[in-house]
């Protein structure tokens, strides 16, 4: 038995060297043609593909193996035989790799796709793998047979946890007691068995009709049903207020290129407001005027349509004393508080200041309408638009 066993590593040694030879080969030509950049990629894929091939034969011989100690009687005078035919085909070997690498290597540089090397080794270790699984089934397999007593005609195998663990997975019945479960179901030598539905099938069906059940019960029992409609619901108030965040934003917009003429009344009282608090000192409460220009008459030092207002605010007259209010008022506030000086017009306070400046009247385009008289569209239907020019007089009056 000793004299087998070392036979068998010896042979098995010179069979995995004449795999081994070549890659030397390999590596000392690689270590010749390739400077600091390493091994060249035609080089790794003769060396993967020679792995691949080596551990497919290594694979053949030890499943022929397990095969003839499984399948004869005389279970270790099989093994003896090809030993010839063995070495016979591990001299080939030995003589192939010596003229496999002898071939011009001045040929242009092969470059290894990451995608082909990704492949390759994992084919390796796939390969790896499995061998490393026979390996192991050959081992358990020889330790029964030199552990088995003379005589004994079947091998016990030992059941493993994977087999343990697909019993109780498939509950299949044993090849010998198929007869219990055979039923009169004939059909060309074909016979049907009456087994059992595998428990893990009946799991995931029962797991299925839980969820059923508890899926109705909650969206159509506990709640109304009507998903797409709450969450319609829900999305159009998010709209909503992206919609105010949007008009918001675009209010801080105005300028002096866009600004327009408001006739809102709780526009002018906010504009009322802001001039009581900032512009009273210079222009008077009533816009008569005092250290500032007069706001009531039809004479403007520049200009006075309510973009010229608007920008006068804006950026201020500093040679005049008027400062910059852009840094202290929002663009909404500063229109308001121009719409409401436009208001001043025409309404004859007591103690005016003499005019200054140049007569400003408003351009009219070709339909004849005021441009002045535009006003801001997004205040929707005010009743502003009907009054007429001594009614908005009065109402700032009542201011």
């Amino acid at each position: 038995m000793k004299g087998l066993q070392i036979n068998t590593v010896l042979k098995k040694a010179l069979f995995a060297g004449s795999f081994l030879l070549p890659l030397a080969t390999i590596a000392q030509e690689a270590e010749q043609k390739v400077e600091s950049a390493g091994l060249s990629d035609t080089w790794k894929l003769y060396i993967l593909i020679g792995m691949i091939a080596f551990q497919i034969i290594l694979l053949f011989t030890i499943g022929n193996i397990i095969r003839n100690l499984t399948g004869s009687k005389k279970l270790w005078t099989s093994a003896l035989t090809g030993k010839k035919a063995t070495g016979v085909v591990t001299i080939g070997f030995i003589f192939s790799s010596f003229s496999a690498f002898t071939q011009d290597n001045d040929q242009s540089p092969f470059y290894l796709d990451s995608g082909l090397e990704n492949l390759l080794l994992t084919l390796n270790g796939f390969l790896l793998l499995c061998i490393l699984i026979l390996l192991a089934m050959l081992r358990s397999l020889i330790r029964t047979l030199t552990t088995a007593k003379e005589g004994v005609e079947a091998i016990a195998e030992k059941e493993s946890a994977w087999s343990k663990l697909m019993q109780k997975l498939t509950d299949s019945v044993p090849v010998e007691e198929e007869e219990e479960v055979m039923t009169d179901h004939n059909y060309d030598g074909i016979v049907e068995l009456d087994n059992n539905l595998p428990p893990w099938w009946l799991a995931g069906f029962y797991i299925t009709i839980v969820a059923a059940v508890v899926y109705i019960g909650y969206y159509h029992v506990y709640l109304d049903g009507n998903m797409q409609e709450r969450e319609f619901k829900a999305e159009m108030a998010k709209a909503e207020k992206q919609k105010e965040a949007y008009l918001a934003s675009l209010e801080n917009q105005v300028d002096e290129s866009n600004v327009t003429m408001l006739e809102d009344k709780s526009a002018l009282a906010e504009g009322k407001s802001i001039y009581d608090a900032n512009c009273v000192a210079c222009h008077g409460n009533q816009g008569q005027g005092g250290v500032g220009p007069n706001l009531t008459d039809k004479y403007w030092l520049h200009g006075g349509s309510i973009k010229d207002v608007f920008k006068t605010i804006k950026y201020g007259v500093t040679s005049k004393g008027m400062i910059a209010w852009e840094d202290q008022l929002t663009p909404p506030q500063m229109q308001k508080v121009a719409s409401y000086v436009k208001t001043f017009e025409g309404t004859n306070p007591p103690n005016q200041k003499e005019p200054q400046g140049e007569i400003w009247e408003p351009e009219v385009d070709d339909s004849g309408s005021d441009s002045e008289t535009e006003t801001d569209t997004e205040k929707g239907d005010e009743d502003t638009e009907d009054e007429s020019g001594s009614d908005q007089k009065d109402d700032v009056a009542a201011l």
